[in-house]
């Protein structure tokens, strides 16, 4: 009866080519509205020493597909259920509910056709920010029903982050590539309900992407193992230029009006470069040089015309990042 609960609303944003990848202060977050497609595989396996280096997964061919819509908790039609919930995205009949704080992403509940769980407080998805190297151990306590038949969960979430390097894909090669293990393990207990779970999840993130490109699940729940890999699909938007650039970014308010605010991960020489939509440069800024490291600048768009405009970093060893947004 056990339900395990499959986020894909991560973004990362990394440095340049020398900067280890990083999961941003509120970086996991899909706007409500968007659909996210992916492709279901059998089991792939993460190297086991990932630190640099290559993951190779060009041989996936997955054939069945699925999809995670994503809405504000209160439009919802449970979402009365969960007050503190900010977020939820729904698949296959499923309702998840999280909260997106400053710290991180917590699990609220879920809410199906076989019953609903509801945690209070959350306990945790992902951490903000997280990078490669770091650590942290969180439980929690949730009450719910499956089928009428209420039952106490206890669970336990360790998060790694336990690699980074290239990663190659059946659609591009992507570098400057974060994942992030998940070990989720706990146990469900009520009146004739007794269920054990250890599940490893493998997240792979890519910057200026609000979704992974890759997710590893392997569970074993009551001596019962099974395992998916999934993929995103190829034609979500973002691909494309995520393959083509190192530097991962993210913009707001957007729309904008008379400020863009950018985040972003990089190291060295930096210049930033604003084009309208015509490809007519604005203006060129010298950020100067960085260390290693996540940082966020402010740019002053007054005067101009509302419309798309582009922003990119570049760093001097040819790294770069790039974002579209519209000034109103």
């Amino acid at each position: 009866m056990r339900t395990t609960v499959t986020l894909g609303i991560l973004a990362a944003t990394v440095g340049g080519l020398s900067a280890q990848p990083v999961l941003p202060v509120g970086g996991a977050s899909v706007a409500p509205g968007t659909t996210v497609a992916f492709k279901y595989d059998l089991v792939s396996s993460p190297h086991p020493s990932w630190s640099g280096g290559t993951e190779d997964h060009s041989n996936l061919s997955p054939s069945t597909t699925g999809s995670w819509v994503y809405s504000t908790a209160a439009a919802t039609p449970n979402g009365a259920s969960f007050p503190t919930a900010n977020l939820a995205y729904s698949s296959q009949g499923i309702y998840n509910y999280f909260l997106d704080g400053p710290g991180g992403l917590d699990i609220v509940g879920y809410t199906s056709f076989f019953g609903s769980m509801n945690c209070n407080p959350g306990y945790r998805y992902l951490k903000y920010p997280f990078t490669y190297g770091q650590s942290e151990t969180t439980s929690a306590n949730c009450t719910g029903d499956n089928f009428g038949t209420p039952f106490n969960r206890t669970a336990q979430v360790v998060l790694d982050g336990d690699g980074y390097g290239t990663l190659v894909m059946p659609f591009g090669t992507f570098t400057n590539v974060l994942r992030i293990k998940r070990t989720h393990s706990g146990q469900d207990l009520g009146q004739g309900i007794n269920v054990t779970w250890l599940t490893h999840e493998y997240y792979y993130f890519k910057p200026g992407l609000n979704y992974p490109l890759l997710v590893i699940v392997d569970d074993v729940t009551n001596g019962s193992a099974s395992d998916q890999t999934i993929m995103l699909d190829p034609s979500m938007v973002g691909v494309e230029e995520a393959l083509a650039n190192d530097i991962g970014m993210e913009v707001y308010p957007v729309p904008a009006t008379d400020v863009i605010h950018v985040r972003f991960g990089a190291s060295g020489k930096l210049m930033s470069t604003l084009t309208d939509g015509a490809g007519r440069i604005v203006w060129v800024r010298d950020l100067g040089s960085r260390a290693p490291g996540l940082y966020e600048e402010s740019f002053d768009l007054a005067g101009l015309a509302s419309g798309l405009y582009t922003i990119r970093i570049t760093d001097e060893r040819g790294g770069s990042g790039v974002k579209r947004f519209t000034v109103q």
